[in-house]
């Protein structure tokens, strides 16, 4: 008799390629309704965190959320690879703006500086333990949650001084981004696995135009804070989805029938060590830029590029985990 899991994790080669296919067009789709969004959102600051701490981080993390489900708690390469893109990516946009715009720093203190260096501590922690219980999964995304809870109250009052003729169109267009984003997970998640290597680097370019067209729109910092937050959300949810498994435990109490037992660890950490590391760097480095000369800020910044990009090449190049 055939394995009941094997039968519940197949898709049919129609279904993943018809999936691999609409990741372009959604991606599209979804640079446009943000695009539109911007364009029509109030010039508050209350708004401004609602877009950097919610929308823009949600919206890049939907896809690669959507690589990490059914992996049985096995982190590996790929996993750390899909965890550690928003860490990755937020130190190449920090390293791109010490480089490119020395006098950046004086924009603004980010406040997220001091959680993303608790965060990046956290993943060299859990690399350096190799397994750990899925409970830290779960932890890590319900703190997640509480991130996002508590940046929504400081854009409420943002919420309210929106213009009446913009109600209609903005909301829509943040709708259309949230359901393409949606549906962007699933087509992921159902996408061939040998393709995920070109499924990634299309969620990475997605996200790094996300954050183009709100450095356009808003500024560096706007920028810069959208980056920090993402790094942290990505991998706080993607934790808490490899943890899904230990909660179905804890809610069924046992095992179902005809299906492998599931180990209560997250297994293969070992790859989070340098998306961590650059987490902290990004922070240290910042902070040091606004008291080192301007020479040493670019100096910074290649030194963080240089970080980022091998550490994509390294997680991008190892073997599958």
């Amino acid at each position: 008799m055939p394995d009941p899991y094997v039968l519940a994790s197949y898709t049919p080669p129609m279904i993943a390629w018809c999936s691999l296919i609409l990741v372009m067009p959604l991606i599209g789709l979804i640079l446009a309704a943000w695009h539109r969004y911007l364009a029509r959102l109030p010039e508050t600051n209350d708004s401004l965190a609602a877009v950097c701490g919610i929308a823009l981080p949600l919206l890049a993390s939907a896809g690669f959320l959507g690589l990490l489900w059914d992996r049985e708690g096995v982190v590996g390469t790929s996993g750390a690879l899909v965890l550690g893109s928003g860490p990755l990516i937020c130190g190449l946009v920090t390293g791109t703006l010490l480089v490119t715009r020395p006098d950046a720093h004086e924009t603004g203190r980010s406040s997220s500086g001091l959680i993303m260096f608790v965060a990046g501590l956290v993943m060299v922690m859990i690399a350096a333990a190799g397994r750990v219980p899925h409970t830290v999964g779960l932890i890590a995304c319900t703190i997640g949650l509480v991130l996002i809870w508590r940046t929504s109250l400081r854009s409420r009052d943002g919420h309210r001084q929106v213009r009446p003729s913009d109600t209609p169109q903005q909301p829509l267009s943040l709708t259309v981004a949230l359901a393409g984003s949606l549906i962007l997970a699933f087509c992921t998640r159902l996408s061939p696995i040998e393709w995920m290597p070109l499924v990634i680097v299309v969620l990475v370019v997605g996200a790094v135009v996300m954050l183009h067209m709100l450095m356009s729109s808003r500024g560096v910092f706007a920028a810069l804070e959208a980056a920090w937050w993402f790094a942290i959300i990505l991998p706080c949810l993607g934790l808490g989805l490899l943890g899904q498994d230990r909660l179905a435990v804890l809610v069924r109490g046992h095992d179902l029938p005809g299906l492998p037992a599931v180990v209560p660890t997250l297994r293969s950490t070992e790859g989070l060590v340098v998306p961590g590391v650059v987490l902290m760097l990004s922070v240290v480095f910042w902070l040091l830029a606004g008291s080192v000369a301007s020479s040493w800020r670019r100096t910074l910044g290649v030194c963080l590029i240089v970080v980022g990009v091998l550490g994509f090449l390294d997680l991008g190049l190892g073997h599958p985990g």
